[in-house]
């Protein structure tokens, strides 16, 4: 194999590599006022690599999470059931801003003191219990931190790249062997 075949192969195969690759926060929250005060609670939230734009840049929009998991005061919550109302990224496409909760719309999230939710924006925590202010029922806030998770297992598409990576190697070697072997003779 020529090195240009080594680098054709390589260029097809390259777009493989940069497919959406999902992207995990976990979370906590703190409740620090209202009827549930005290009550800590922790979750995580996943969105699909893609909707970073170059530069840096905020998505106002509902569904950017694909994959969400929540438990607050004995609801629980998914990606179906929660969501964005938007998610802001840095130059370098950090998350720098996550706004998501059970009452999103583009570009705001909210709770109800009659309505049972919650939602997290940066760092601030809100929720309701539904059934209008009261001792047991009613609005509370605190405190939300995020952490990037680290899973360490690559994407399949890696993988395959640099399988093909190193047996590009290995036949230029093995041509690169057997054309000394022939000069030698």
């Amino acid at each position: 194999m020529k090195l240009r075949d080594s680098l054709f192969i390589l260029a097809i195969a390259l777009p493989v590599a940069c497919q959406a690759a999902p992207v995990t926060y976990d979370f906590t929250v703190n409740a620090i006022d209202g009827p549930r005060a005290g009550a800590t609670a922790s979750g995580y939230f996943t969105y699909d690599d893609t909707i970073v734009q170059s530069g840096g840049g905020f998505w106002y929009q509902t569904a950017l999470i694909t994959d969400l998991s929540f438990s607050f005061d004995g609801l629980s919550y998914d990606e179906t059931t929660a969501n964005t109302g938007l998610l802001g990224f840095d130059t370098g496409g950090a998350l720098i801003h996550a706004m998501f909760g059970s009452h999103c719309t583009a570009g705001s999230c909210g709770v109800d003191a009659d309505v049972v939710g919650f939602f997290v924006s940066a760092n601030q925590f809100a929720y309701s219990l539904g059934g209008g202010p009261s001792a047991t029922t009613g609005i509370g806030n605190g405190f939300a931190t995020l952490t990037l998770r680290n899973n360490g297992v690559p994407e399949p598409a890696t993988l395959a790249l640099a399988a093909l990576a190193l047996a590009a190697a290995g036949a230029c070697s093995a041509r690169g062997r057997k054309a000394r072997a022939e000069s030698l003779a």
